[in-house]
Order: C-alpha cells, then structure tokens, then sequence
C-alpha cells in the first residue's frame, strides 16, 4: 500500500513539474536499452528492474499529459494539434527503436553482443513497441473524433495512423525473427 501510494506521489511530482518539451524528449537507443554484458549479475538484473519501472512511470506520465491536454483543449484546432503531436512523438520513438533494431541486428550479425545482450535489447524493445501500438491506436480513436478537415490538415487520416501502425508492427514481427535467429535449437 505504502509503495503505491509512494509511487502515485511521485508520478504526481513528476507529472506537476515535467514540461511539455521535457516529456517529449526522445532519449537514444543507447540510452533507451542499456548495454548489458553476456552474465547477469544483481547489479544488471536491478538495473532491468528499475528501467521497467522507469518506463512504466514514462508512459503514465505521457498517457496523463495527453489526456489532460485534450481535456483543456477547447477548440478542435487545438484538440487537432494536440492529437498531432502525439502522432509526431509516437514517429520519432518509433525511428528511435527502428534504429535500434537495426543496431541489434548489425551487431548480433557481426557477432558483437552475446545472447543475454541480444535478449535483453530485444525484451526492451518489444515492451517499448508494445507501448506505442496502444498510443498509436488511442491516437487514432482521439483523431476519429476531429472533423475530416482537421484530419486532414493535421496528418491524421486512417491511412497515415494505419501506415504508422503498420510500422510498428513490422517492428515487432521482426523482434519476432530475431529471437527465432537467436535462440538455440
């Protein structure tokens, strides 16, 4: 009990201080998945738990900033707006992942990660993908409610939500051959 209530508050602290171009901050791949080494020592494993929480606090965070500006929005200008950015943010983590897919693969081509590193990466980015799946499609629910114009001005029609949703599943599907190519046997 004394842990949520703990985290709540915390959420709460970060959510009050936390800008809009502080929450939108793109971090690296390096930094989005830390590289690991072939053991798992405490220190590591810790390290994993703390990001999972950490990205799980990342995305409450978001998920209330979104929500709370479309709350206050009181135009459908803005309410557009709003809904675009949150397109826009949803594409540039999505480079940022592909991009680290494809230093995934490099390096596990050229046989520079062990599996454990391998695992890890592809852990952190199918967790960070499945994430934006769920923002992508709230995304496309909040823009269904624009009037076609605002859509359409906006970049948010069903086929530019549609064509990055199927991004992001390409990005999962290929997580998927990596821990086919990985995996012993």
């Amino acid at each position: 009990m004394r842990r949520t209530l703990l985290l709540w508050i915390v959420v709460g602290v970060l959510l009050a201080a936390t800008t809009p171009t502080t929450v939108a901050q793109e971090r690296s791949c390096a930094e989005l998945l830390r590289e690991g080494t072939v053991t798992s020592e405490p220190g590591e494993q810790l390290a994993d738990v703390v990001g999972a929480q950490e990205s799980a606090v990342e995305t409450e965070i978001n998920d209330r900033w979104f929500d709370a500006r479309l709350a206050n929005a009181t135009t459908v200008e803005e309410r557009a707006d709003i809904v675009a950015d949150e397109r826009e943010r949803i594409e540039e983590r999505l480079e940022t992942l592909e991009d680290c897919r494809r230093q995934l693969a490099e390096r596990r081509r050229n046989d520079a990660v062990g599996e454990e590193t391998v695992r890890r990466w592809r852990d952190g980015l199918e967790t960070r993908s499945a994430v934006l799946h769920r923002r992508v499609n709230e995304t496309a629910v909040e823009a269904g409610k624009l009037p076609a114009t605002a859509r359409e001005g906006h970049d948010l029609t069903p086929e530019a939500l549609t064509d990055l949703e199927r991004r992001i599943v390409e990005l999962r599907e290929s997580l998927e051959e990596t821990a086919r190519t990985t995996t012993p046997g």
